[in-house]
């Protein structure tokens, strides 16, 4: 995972500069063993190798977006949004089903989602570690608050950062001042 920070820190050298200060040094294993355990799930070595580099970014909320719309969650956000949706799970919050792709249990929630990737108004990238028969586990999905839609978005957490770094280099994403992060550029009126 080391070449794919390389690639994404050259290009915020070259597009946005002023954004490399937003990442946080590596997750520790301490940090690591400690998300693992709180979610009762062994985290996908690619996860792992990606935040001992960088543990996501800032956890100020007012932080610029570093992934489309998006903000890479420190481990310590992490754990707090899916403790957070347990909660929620936990309490009934969310007794109705979803419409999710075949490879997503159809569940509003699941805690065998955790969120690694998430913008200002609770939508998350998560890994799934609880597919139906038809998905993988370590898949990343898209949840929506707002919305019952459920997507697969890649088949692995490495494939997922693998693709927004090609798309970064292919002139596909931008800074935006406007939006306050990187955005794809068909997003920006």
């Amino acid at each position: 995972m080391t070449d794919l920070w390389k690639r994404f820190e050259n290009w915020l050298k070259a597009n946005a500069k002023h954004l490399h200060g937003e990442l946080n040094p590596g997750a520790t294993a301490e940090e690591l063993e400690l998300l693992s355990s709180e979610i009762h799930q062994a985290l996908p070595e690619d996860f792992r190798a990606f935040y001992s580099i960088h543990n996501g970014q800032s956890d100020d909320w007012q932080s610029p977006h570093l992934h489309n719309h998006g903000k890479l969650l420190s481990t310590r956000r992490m754990l707090g949004e899916w403790k957070a949706m347990k909660q929620l799970l936990d309490d009934g919050a969310f007794p109705y089903p979803s419409d999710p792709d075949q490879a997503i249990q159809n569940k509003w929630w699941n805690e065998g989602w955790l969120p690694f990737c998430a913008d200002d108004s609770g939508n998350f990238q998560c890994i799934d570690f609880s597919p139906t028969p038809f998905g993988r586990p370590g898949q990343i999905i898209y949840f929506e608050s707002q919305s019952p839609e459920r997507g697969v978005e890649a088949g692995s957490f490495r494939e997922w950062v693998t693709t927004y770094i090609e798309g970064l280099e292919a002139g596909h994403y931008q800074w935006s001042e406007d939006w306050h992060g990187i955005v794809h550029k068909n997003d920006i009126w």
